[in-house]
């Protein structure tokens, strides 16, 4: 992690965003850059008439102006080492643009002005999440982001490889900072499990021991972890077991074994994205 990448809109969600990106981006003891984007046109219509903007350059350096006074407001004037970055165009796509440099730790807040709850279709929010390279963080309006803590991280797995990608990285994250990792699957009716996971839960002789080979990999790289078997809906069980396990982050692949493959972000992902109130990491979908 070479800085912490986060996107501002003027939302609370993205208020909650930045501070909680400062606070990791001094526990890492690296820099935080703030990207805005906005978009601008030549002029206007109105219902009455056609009036004339401001020249471009004009209103970039308001904009500018007004984001720096943002952040000094969230960070309460501690902003000395904040890279501000201010992109003319599509939010999303200056975000993605900018995280493609380095290696950033990218944050968003889960919804911002343009009148999407959560991150329903459109937002740039769920854009950045679904065409990101790189794991995204979100944080929701809800979410108490002080006093920062990254004591518990919890990753859940369905086994598949998205989930695969997401234990690794909460892995690694956990070892980073030291702090303990559960690992939770929830479990369904055996009727609605996948055939070969009936079969190689029988011959393993209980689910535990198949989360366990799902987890082989933490195992190998020396990290520690527990293991939570929860019943129900993944999109409320994992959630129910964020709380009760009071994890400071929860960390998901961006999609699951759903029937749905060709949609980007799976419905677990996008539920919790839309409800939790812990700060949420989605782990990209491999790339081809």
């Amino acid at each position: 992690m070479d800085r912490v990448l986060v996107g501002i809109d003027g939302s609370l969600s993205s208020r909650n965003a930045l501070a909680w990106a400062a606070s990791l981006a001094r526990r890492c003891g690296v820099r935080v850059e703030v990207v805005h984007a906005w978009e601008y046109p030549a002029d206007t219509v109105i219902s009455f008439g056609k009036i004339e903007l401001p020249p471009a350059d004009t209103a970039e350096a308001a904009v500018a102006a007004s984001l720096a006074a943002f952040v000094d407001d969230v960070l309460d004037g501690d902003d000395e080492d904040v890279i501000l970055t201010v992109k003319r165009g599509p939010a999303a796509a200056a975000l993605l643009t900018a995280a493609t440099a380095g290696n950033p730790f990218v944050v968003v807040g889960s919804r911002g002005l343009g009148g999407f709850e959560g991150l329903r279709q459109g937002s740039v929010s769920r854009q950045v999440c679904e065409h990101a390279s790189d794991p995204v963080t979100v944080i929701r309006e809800a979410t108490p982001v002080l006093p920062f803590r990254l004591d518990r991280i919890m990753a859940a797995t369905d086994g598949s490889a998205s989930a695969a990608r997401a234990l690794t990285f909460a892995g690694d994250l956990a070892r980073e900072f030291d702090a303990d990792l559960t690992v939770v699957h929830a479990t369904t009716h055996p009727a609605a499990m996948d055939p070969n996971d009936i079969e190689r839960v029988e011959s393993l002789g209980s689910m535990h021991q198949l989360v366990e080979t799902w987890c082989e990999p933490l195992a190998e790289a020396g990290v520690e972890y527990d293991i939570a078997l929860v019943d129900g809906d993944a999109r409320n069980a994992i959630l129910d077991a964020a709380e009760m396990y009071r994890a400071d982050l929860l960390v998901v692949g961006s999609r699951g074994r759903g029937a749905l493959t060709s949609l980007m972000l799976g419905s677990v992902a996008a539920s919790l994205a839309q409800r939790s109130t812990i700060p949420l990491t989605i782990t990209p979908r491999e790339r081809r």
